[in-house]
């Protein structure tokens, strides 16, 4: 296909055309492959097992993984090989722990050495966001593909929803080129039947054109980043226009869904949300159920949450993320640290939609998203500090720039806007984050997106201090305002 470059210069219809192609061959290898097709009847079949019998077939899928990286990866041979263990002696999930945790350091370092395959054209190679720092590249075989997207239709099932209906997508490509600095910020795959709206153009001058963009696409699903839908739900509840755009379902992925965002997308768009989690790495899928429970799909992979001694974390405590998926054959994933965090959930909590899956209670994030303060120590979910926001404030985003020193950036609407709903966001932040560390207020007119369009709600620009406090500080960024601990003054002014 065409390169960036090249693309960036063809005229609009052009364009639409290039990405019309792309969607027509991307569509062929994703959905119309022999994996795809066996991989979507094994997983109907698999929502009628047990929960036993679905540990047992993931044990065995888990055995077969072990093998595979031991007889065809040089990396994982040789990491074993250095610890004296074999794949025979892994014969339940008690011998779990005995395999080594792998971390993206080692993939990025070693990428040649994970390769199963020696031959690697006609191989899709997947470019990571970095948005940790941590940029990776690896790649998937046309069977790999066929097997993830048989997984993500089935959570297009569960939500109501099926391949082929008429979608808008709101994504992290680069579909606009920069010498374009006005309508139209979408594009056309015309045989995906999708309209792919830019996710790095939504300024409030920009968002009447994607709302009417909607109302006369009218789609079925409305798919993306949560963070770009949500700027285009608030716009329709700020203007008047709920329920002028009719999807029946709403798909989000990429970034944690905040409670406040669901609430607004949900209400402008009178549709149920339906969040998902997967990694441009290959991870397992967890995705959301009508009840709104997330449900780990248990034969995509193995997820483990566990505590900072790597201990399984107990019942509603968050704790690192270590995936070992079974879709991924050729950059073969086992126990590898995600750099996510979740919460665990008891096994025996049931979800009344009767999916056999087990659930975790939430995805927290990025094991960087979590702030460590020095009275409460690792804070994690401070997503749900945004509930309730008012809806004068745009958006809102918490940054940890040092030990000391945590940043709450807003945009407001200058037209709603109080000095009293900041405050009632910090006081909501120092409940959560103690009475020693020191909040900052920034007026902002925008959040920064990342390289990929997405936006994060909670960073930590200083990840050191969550495992040695006296490691030396970062250098805090520009603030406007300081809240301190001593004098309480929790206002902009």
């Amino acid at each position: 296909m065409w390169s960036e470059d090249i693309y960036a210069a063809l005229p609009v219809a052009l364009q639409n055309v290039a990405v019309s192609l792309q969607g027509a061959r991307l569509r062929a290898v994703r959905y119309r492959s022999a994996s795809f097709r066996e991989t979507a009847r094994i997983l109907e079949r698999n929502e009628r097992l047990s929960l036993t019998a679905l540990k047992e077939l993931q044990f065995a899928a888990f055995r077969e993984l072990v093998q595979h990286c031991f007889t065809h990866s040089p990396f994982y041979r040789r990491l074993w090989r250095s610890r004296g263990l074999h794949p025979d002696e892994i014969r339940s999930f008690g011998d779990l722990a005995r395999i080594p945790i792998v971390r993206k350091q080692d993939l990025r370092a070693h990428t040649e050495e994970f390769f199963t395959e020696k031959t690697l054209r006609r191989m899709t190679t997947v470019h990571t966001s970095g948005t940790t720092g941590s940029p990776l590249t690896v790649r998937f075989s046309n069977e790999d593909i066929g097997r993830r997207y048989a997984f993500l239709e089935r959570c297009r099932r569960w939500a109501g929803v099926r391949i082929g209906q008429r979608r808008a997508t709101f994504t992290g490509r680069n579909l606009v080129g920069a010498r374009q600095p006005h309508v139209p910020f979408w594009r056309h795959n015309w045989p995906g039947r999708q309209l792919l709206f830019s996710s790095y153009h939504l300024a409030p001058a920009n968002l009447p054109a994607y709302v009417n963009t909607l109302e006369a696409f009218q789609p079925e699903i409305i798919d993306g980043y949560p963070s770009s839908i949500h700027a285009v739900a608030d716009h329709i509840l700020r203007c008047g226009r709920v329920h002028s755009i009719h999807p029946q379902a709403i798909l989000v992925s990429a970034e944690t869904v905040l409670p406040h965002q669901r609430d607004t997308i949900e209400t402008a768009f009178r549709a149920r949300l339906y969040d998902q989690y997967s990694s441009s790495e290959g991870a397992p899928f967890i995705s959301e159920c009508r009840n709104r429970r997330m449900h780990v799909h248990l034969d995509s992979g193995l997820v483990e949450i566990l505590d900072a001694e790597g201990n399984p974390a107990a019942p509603g405590q968050a704790g690192e993320m270590v995936v070992s998926s079974f879709t991924t054959q050729v950059v073969p994933l086992l126990r590898f640290a995600i750099g996510d965090t979740a919460i665990a959930s008891r096994e025996t909590d049931a979800c009344p939609c009767g999916l056999p899956f087990p659930v975790i209670e939430a995805i927290v994030g990025r094991v960087d998203d979590v702030l460590c303060t020095p009275d409460r120590g690792l804070v994690g979910r401070l997503d749900t500090v945004f509930k309730g926001l008012p809806n004068s404030i745009v958006e809102a985003q918490i940054v940890q720039t040092s030990a000391e020193i945590i940043v709450l950036r807003v945009v407001p609407d200058r037209s709603r806007y109080r000095p009293e709903h900041t405050r009632q966001l910090v006081r909501q932040m120092r409940s959560r984050l103690g009475q020693v560390v020191a909040i900052k207020v920034e007026e902002v007119s925008e959040i920064p997106r990342s390289a990929n369009g997405k936006i994060r709600s909670v960073i930590n620009l200083c990840p050191p201090h969550l495992y040695d406090p006296e490691l030396p500080v970062t250098t805090p960024i520009r603030q406007t305002t300081e809240l301190s601990s001593a004098d309480h003054r929790e206002s902009l002014r």
